[in-house]
Order: C-alpha cells, then sequence, then structure tokens
C-alpha cells in the first residue's frame, strides 16, 4: 500500500515493509468493526519498542516534522502528497516512521503515549487515537 511522499530523504526512515503490515492490521480491526473487538493499543500491531507517536496529515511539512520530531524524516522543503506519516520515538531515538493511506482523525504533529488507543468514528475507514486516562 504505497502512499505519496514528496521529497523523501535519501537516507529516509520511512519503513515500507512495516507500513504495509501495520496498515493490513488497522484494516483487519476497521473491517471488523473498532466497536465490535476488545480495546486494542496500537502498540499491540507493533514490532518494535516505541513510547512516543507523531502523527501527521497530508501536506505536512519536511521541516515542521524535523521540528516536532527532532528528525529528518522528508526534506525540510518537501511534504507529504497524501496520507498519513506516522513517527516513532524511543527516547530521543527514532524507531521508524510509517505512512499509510489516511485513516486516523488527528491534527498535524498530534503526540501520543504506546498506551494510545484506537478506538471508532461516526466516519467508516477512520480511526481515532484515545490516550487512556489514569
Amino acid at each position: 500500500m504505497a502512499v505519496l511522499v514528496a521529497g523523501c530523504a535519501p537516507d529516509s526512515p520511512i519503513d515500507a515493509e512495516r507500513g504495509d503490515r501495520l496498515y493490513a492490521d488497522l484494516r483487519q480491526l476497521l473491517d471488523r468493526g473498532l466497536d465490535d473487538v476488545p480495546p486494542t493499543r496500537l502498540s499491540d500491531l507493533t514490532d518494535f519498542a516505541w513510547d512516543r507517536l507523531y502523527v501527521y496529515r497530508e501536506t505536512a511539512g519536511g521541516r515542521a516534522i524535523r521540528e516536532d520530531t527532532g528528525h529528518r524524516i522528508l526534506d525540510d522543503e518537501e511534504h507529504l502528497y497524501s496520507g498519513n506519516l506516522l513517527v516513532f520515538t524511543r527516547g530521543a531515538e527514532l524507531a521508524t516512521a510509517v505512512t499509510l493511506p489516511e485513516m486516523f482523525a488527528v491534527d498535524d504533529g498530534d503526540r501520543f503515549s504506546n498506551r494510545v488507543l484506537l478506538a471508532a468514528t461516526d466516519n467508516p475507514g477512520r480511526i481515532e487515537l484515545v490516550e487512556p486516562k489514569g
């Protein structure tokens, strides 16, 4: 499942293979209905350790992403053409970055912990990310 990225840095950490696997798992949950499955942490669907997630939408700029995350994912002057960019960090280190079709109801640069839960929205095919209370 390819998502268009403009000006992807030559040494970009975007991992297409992990993105494809994550997308397949998320689609499966959406197809089953998020209201009909037990609460699911996004971290349960990933095969790597992380403690912070940054999510970006279409047109997010490389400079803003670097300033938010501390990591160069796209060239500063370039942007995401479509979909969502998920940047996972562990402490100050970059764990990975993936692109997915636009499926998250977020604002650019929204940050979440590794405890974040996947929740249904009123819009089919969209997922809300919700931090658990407490």
